[in-house]
């Protein structure tokens, strides 16, 4: 069209304005709700109001009444069209469009037969009046009609946002989302004012004021509580298309109807289309025994499925699978998820493979632990025998000097003895061989009975032995073991107290007995700490075997107790041992030790 059909127009302006900030709007939404089917909907629906306010803008510019006419034909593509783009946006943001589609088909028919009436007949309008602010279309006698269905749609619209809204939580996104857009509406919607000066009154259309504000609104609620509501509805297609494990849905008849990535590519289904085929004729037989059971009516969890890959090797599957039933009962689906668990099975039979290796050398050790200690014992019985024999002058009268010796010589035999008899204990508690007698035991007899004991291991050294705890404090043990446990903890703490104290204590704690050892000694670190438990760990060089608090954590344990070290290098530590409490007739009147459980 040539450039003298046309002028400047201050009224141009804000239509063209509007328009612009309308698509960018829809577009905006587009990329910001990532091509959904309601940013579609909205892009669209800007669009085709963008048409009409840039056409108009073209129509008030005009100086000639053909062009004027033309533009106007042109601004109609879209104002025909916004009764169904609106409807579509509704439904689609409501989430009704399935329930509506028809009616939404129905509109765009509508809508597309009056434009089709005003591109091709003068029915809707076939003149253009010029008013003080530009040329303006004048209805023929289609206008009536289709303001009838303007009018009936926006009615239709406000309605629909009424109702859900009265459905919807409220206080919640999609309340506000609505409230948000359906006032948005109702205002553009009194840009229905354009409309009268269709019929030749002076009246100025400024429908684009109300469009503007209109789509300020929508902005504004689209930024504050977007289109779509994050549900798992929304995100199913995005979470099955993502999972790692493969998801099939076969129909009744065996038929694929649905599958994910993962499936494709455990079917080797990547350059065929699945669905729709018999997954006999993908899988073969592999799916058939675990199909039909869950087909009789049973819900499979982690099923072991064995299948060959596309290599020839085979790969064992974790098969879940469970029948959608239609209202009737009837099987109308079966949902199969599989996970390969090739690698975790192997890691598990590795795993069971080490362990039996672990525990038939565990074995063997305990074994020949308890023969060697089994074969050095007696040897050791006979030279404490013999030395024995000799202090007492059986073989004739000794010297001091052979005295002294023989002493000596009974003491290393002892300590060997010692030894031997923690190896044998060793052996046979990881054997599950000791043998042992529950019964009440009196912890305060026992602790005062090695008293004499510990004398002799403190003797020349400035370090207190204390005993405090009530004389009914009564545990369930074996009494010659639980003698063995206080000992070596006793024994221990003297190794390594230099000066200070020593201290035994003992209470009820709830349905058990706390025996606590303390000394003032040198301590452990957290890692010596970590590792005092083990055999053959030693809490400094050269001192000992490190069988004594072994043996005393494996014998707690079989009694059914538990064993805590608190230690603090440089300022001691403390042992205590939890066992269980023997029942007694004053159980109401014993003392009480407050401490978690």
């Amino acid at each position: 069209m040539p450039t003298h059909s046309y002028a400047a127009s201050f009224y141009a302006i804000p239509p063209l304005v509007c328009g612009a900030a309308m698509l960018a709007l829809g577009i905006g939404t587009l990329l910001r709700e990532r091509g959904s089917r309601v940013a579609v909907a909205c892009f669209l629906m800007a669009t085709i109001q963008s048409i009409w306010l840039f056409a108009y803008a073209a129509v008030y510019a005009s100086t000639v009444a053909d062009v004027a006419l033309w533009w106007a034909r042109v601004a109609y593509i879209g104002v025909t069209l916004i009764p169904a783009s609106v409807w579509y946006f509704v439904v689609v943001s409501l989430g009704l469009y399935v329930r509506y589609r028809y009616v939404v088909w129905g509109m765009w028919i509508v809508g597309a037969v009056f434009l089709a009436a005003t591109l091709f007949t003068d029915a809707l309008f076939g003149s253009v009046h010029r008013f003080w602010w530009g040329y303006y279309p004048q209805y023929s006698w289609l206008g009536t009609p289709f303001l009838g269905y303007f009018f009936a749609s926006m009615i239709a619209n406000l309605g629909l946002f009424l109702r859900e809204y009265r459905k919807a939580a409220p206080g919640t996104s999609h309340a506000a989302r609505i409230r948000g857009l359906s006032v948005g509406l109702a205002i553009a919607y009194l840009g229905s004012v354009d409309f009268i000066a269709k019929y030749g009154y002076a009246v100025y259309p400024c429908g684009y004021v109300t469009l503007f504000i209109f789509f300020s609104i929508s902005a504004w609620t689209i930024r504050r509580y977007r289109l779509v509501d994050i549900t798992a509805a929304s995100t199913a297609n995005a979470v099955v298309d993502t999972m790692t494990d493969a998801l099939l849905v076969i129909d009744h008849e065996g038929v694929i109807r649905l599958v994910n990535p993962a499936a494709r590519a455990l079917l080797g289904a990547t350059d065929i289309e699945p669905t729709g085929r018999p997954l006999t004729s993908v899988a073969g037989n592999a799916f058939t025994a675990a199909l039909a059971a869950v087909g009789a009516g049973q819900t499979l969890r982690n099923h072991e499925l064995t299948m060959p890959n596309l290599d020839g090797s085979l790969a064992t599957y974790s098969l879940s699978a469970s029948t959608r039933r239609d209202a009737r009962g009837d099987a109308i689906a079966t949902v199969c998820l599989l996970r390969d668990v090739t690698e975790e099975k192997r890691a598990e039979r590795a795993l069971a493979e080490a362990k039996e290796q672990a525990e038939s050398a565990n074995n063997a050790k305990s074994q020949f632990l308890a023969n060697v200690s089994h074969d050095l014992r007696t040897p050791l019985n006979v030279i404490l025998g013999y030395t024995q024999l000799h202090e007492e002058g059986v073989f004739g009268a000794i010297t001091p000097e052979q005295e002294d010796a023989l002493r000596r010589v009974r003491r290393a035999a002892q300590d060997q003895l010692t030894l031997v008899q923690d190896l044998l204990d060793l052996a046979r508690i990881e054997q599950g061989k000791l043998s042992y007698r529950m019964t009440p035991v009196a912890v305060r007899d026992l602790a005062e009975s090695m008293r004499d004991t510990m004398t002799t291991l403190l003797r020349g050294r400035p370090v207190t032995f204390a005993v405090d705890m009530a004389p009914d404090v009564v545990v369930l043990a074996d009494p010659e073991r639980l003698r063995q446990i206080l000992t070596n903890l006793l024994v221990n703490a003297a190794k390594f107290t230099d000066a200070g104290n020593i201290h035994v204590t003992a209470a009820y704690c709830d349905d058990s007995v706390i025996i606590a050892v303390s000394d003032t000694g040198r301590g452990m670190d957290p890692e010596m700490r970590a590792r005092i438990l083990q055999p053959f760990v030693c809490g400094d060089e050269g001192q000992g075997w490190g069988l004594g608090l072994a043996i005393v954590a494996r014998l707690v344990r079989l009694f059914e107790g538990s064993l805590t070290i608190e230690s603090t290098p440089g300022q001691g530590t403390t042992i205590m041992v939890r066992l269980p409490a023997a029942k007694r007739a004053d159980a109401t009147d014993r003392p009480r030790l407050v401490a978690s459980a």
